[in-house]
Protein backbone atom coordinates (compact mmCIF):
# COMPACT_ATOMS: atom_id res chain seq x y z
CA UNK A 1 0.00 0.00 0.00
CA UNK A 2 1.37 3.40 -0.92
CA UNK A 3 0.57 6.51 1.05
CA UNK A 4 -0.22 9.62 -0.93
CA UNK A 5 -2.66 11.54 1.21
CA UNK A 6 -4.63 11.83 4.37
CA UNK A 7 -5.62 14.52 6.82
CA UNK A 8 -2.19 14.91 8.38
CA UNK A 9 -0.51 14.85 4.98
CA UNK A 10 -1.43 18.53 4.55
CA UNK A 11 1.19 19.30 7.20
CA UNK A 12 3.76 17.21 5.36
CA UNK A 13 2.92 18.79 2.00
CA UNK A 14 3.47 22.28 3.36
CA UNK A 15 7.10 21.62 4.30
CA UNK A 16 7.91 18.57 2.19
CA UNK A 17 10.68 17.39 4.47
CA UNK A 18 11.46 13.85 5.53
CA UNK A 19 10.90 14.33 9.26
CA UNK A 20 7.51 15.97 8.84
CA UNK A 21 6.38 13.27 6.43
CA UNK A 22 7.26 10.38 8.72
CA UNK A 23 5.78 12.15 11.76
CA UNK A 24 2.53 12.90 9.91
CA UNK A 25 2.22 9.32 8.67
CA UNK A 26 3.05 7.88 12.10
CA UNK A 27 0.34 10.03 13.69
CA UNK A 28 -2.12 9.19 10.92
CA UNK A 29 -1.63 5.51 11.71
CA UNK A 30 -1.98 6.24 15.48
CA UNK A 31 1.47 4.86 16.23
CA UNK A 32 3.80 6.04 18.97
CA UNK A 33 7.44 6.83 18.35
CA UNK A 34 8.34 3.80 20.43
CA UNK A 35 6.17 1.51 18.28
CA UNK A 36 7.70 2.77 15.03
CA UNK A 37 11.27 2.85 16.34
CA UNK A 38 11.03 -0.80 17.36
CA UNK A 39 10.27 -1.74 13.73
CA UNK A 40 13.02 0.34 12.06
CA UNK A 41 16.03 -1.96 11.89
CA UNK A 42 19.57 -0.76 11.17
CA UNK A 43 22.45 -3.23 11.25
CA UNK A 44 20.28 -5.83 12.96
CA UNK A 45 19.05 -3.54 15.76
CA UNK A 46 15.99 -1.34 16.17
CA UNK A 47 16.63 2.40 16.33
CA UNK A 48 15.90 4.21 19.59
CA UNK A 49 12.89 6.37 20.25
CA UNK A 50 15.19 9.37 20.69
CA UNK A 51 16.78 8.68 17.29
CA UNK A 52 13.31 8.64 15.72
CA UNK A 53 12.46 11.90 17.50
CA UNK A 54 15.66 13.45 16.09
CA UNK A 55 14.74 12.24 12.59
CA UNK A 56 11.22 13.66 12.87
CA UNK A 57 12.53 17.05 14.00
CA UNK A 58 15.21 17.14 11.31
CA UNK A 59 18.08 16.93 13.81
CA UNK A 60 19.39 13.67 12.30
CA UNK A 61 19.91 13.10 8.56
CA UNK A 62 17.87 10.59 6.62
CA UNK A 63 20.02 7.91 5.05
CA UNK A 64 19.00 5.52 2.25
CA UNK A 65 18.69 2.48 4.52
CA UNK A 66 16.47 4.48 6.91
CA UNK A 67 14.33 5.73 4.04
CA UNK A 68 13.76 2.15 2.89
CA UNK A 69 12.85 1.06 6.43
CA UNK A 70 10.41 3.92 6.98
CA UNK A 71 8.79 3.27 3.60
CA UNK A 72 8.27 -0.37 4.62
CA UNK A 73 7.06 0.25 8.17
CA UNK A 74 4.84 3.27 7.50
CA UNK A 75 3.71 2.09 4.05
CA UNK A 76 4.82 5.27 2.32
CA UNK A 77 5.91 5.47 -1.29
CA UNK A 78 9.69 5.30 -1.01
CA UNK A 79 10.23 7.74 -3.87
CA UNK A 80 8.30 10.41 -1.97
CA UNK A 81 10.53 9.84 1.05
CA UNK A 82 13.69 10.06 -1.03
CA UNK A 83 12.49 13.32 -2.52
CA UNK A 84 11.54 14.68 0.92
CA UNK A 85 15.04 13.79 2.15
CA UNK A 86 16.65 15.48 -0.88
CA UNK A 87 18.30 12.21 -1.85
CA UNK A 88 18.29 10.68 -5.31
CA UNK A 89 17.05 7.07 -5.13
CA UNK A 90 19.94 4.64 -5.80
CA UNK A 91 18.44 3.17 -8.97
CA UNK A 92 17.86 6.67 -10.41
CA UNK A 93 21.44 7.67 -9.60
CA UNK A 94 22.65 4.51 -11.35
CA UNK A 95 20.58 5.26 -14.45
CA UNK A 96 21.85 8.85 -14.52
CA UNK A 97 25.44 7.62 -14.40
CA UNK A 98 24.80 5.50 -17.49
CA UNK A 99 23.56 8.47 -19.55
CA UNK A 100 25.72 10.60 -21.75
CA UNK A 101 25.92 14.31 -20.90
CA UNK A 102 23.52 15.05 -23.79
CA UNK A 103 21.03 12.46 -22.51
CA UNK A 104 21.26 13.90 -19.00
CA UNK A 105 20.54 17.34 -20.37
CA UNK A 106 17.50 15.99 -22.24
CA UNK A 107 16.28 14.18 -19.11
CA UNK A 108 16.69 17.33 -17.03
CA UNK A 109 14.80 19.35 -19.65
CA UNK A 110 11.95 16.83 -19.65
CA UNK A 111 11.79 16.94 -15.85
CA UNK A 112 11.72 20.75 -15.79
CA UNK A 113 8.91 20.73 -18.38
CA UNK A 114 6.79 18.39 -16.26
CA UNK A 115 7.36 20.61 -13.20
CA UNK A 116 6.47 23.77 -15.15
CA UNK A 117 3.34 22.13 -16.59
CA UNK A 118 2.25 21.05 -13.10
CA UNK A 119 2.79 24.59 -11.76
CA UNK A 120 0.82 26.07 -14.66
CA UNK A 121 -2.05 23.66 -13.91
CA UNK A 122 -2.01 24.64 -10.20
CA UNK A 123 -2.05 28.31 -11.17
CA UNK A 124 -4.94 27.71 -13.56
CA UNK A 125 -6.95 25.96 -10.81
CA UNK A 126 -6.19 28.74 -8.32
CA UNK A 127 -7.51 31.37 -10.75
CA UNK A 128 -10.90 29.64 -10.71
CA UNK A 129 -11.26 29.50 -6.94
CA UNK A 130 -14.36 31.36 -5.79
CA UNK A 131 -13.71 33.41 -2.67
CA UNK A 132 -16.88 33.80 -0.60
CA UNK A 133 -17.74 37.30 0.46
CA UNK A 134 -17.72 38.11 4.14
CA UNK A 135 -20.99 40.02 3.94
CA UNK A 136 -23.92 37.94 2.80
CA UNK A 137 -27.60 38.55 3.25
CA UNK A 138 -28.95 39.41 5.79
CA UNK A 139 -25.72 41.07 6.92
CA UNK A 140 -25.11 42.72 3.57
CA UNK A 141 -28.37 44.59 4.12
CA UNK A 142 -26.64 46.49 6.93
CA UNK A 143 -24.25 48.02 4.46
CA UNK A 144 -27.11 49.43 2.39
CA UNK A 145 -29.57 50.27 5.18
CA UNK A 146 -28.13 50.54 8.71
CA UNK A 147 -31.66 51.22 10.05
CA UNK A 148 -32.56 47.55 9.41
CA UNK A 149 -30.20 46.30 12.16
CA UNK A 150 -33.07 45.28 14.41
CA UNK A 151 -34.83 43.48 11.57
CA UNK A 152 -31.71 41.51 10.71
CA UNK A 153 -31.11 40.36 14.28
CA UNK A 154 -34.79 39.43 14.85
CA UNK A 155 -34.70 36.80 12.09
Amino acid sequence: MEWYGGNLFEEAKSTRDFGTMIRARRKERSLTQKQVASQIVVEGRAISQSNLADLERGFAPARPHLIEEFARVLEINRDLLYLAADIVPPEVAEELRRLTPEEREMAWGAFKKVVADAQAERNRREEHVVVPTLLTWPYSALVHDPHRVGEVWRR
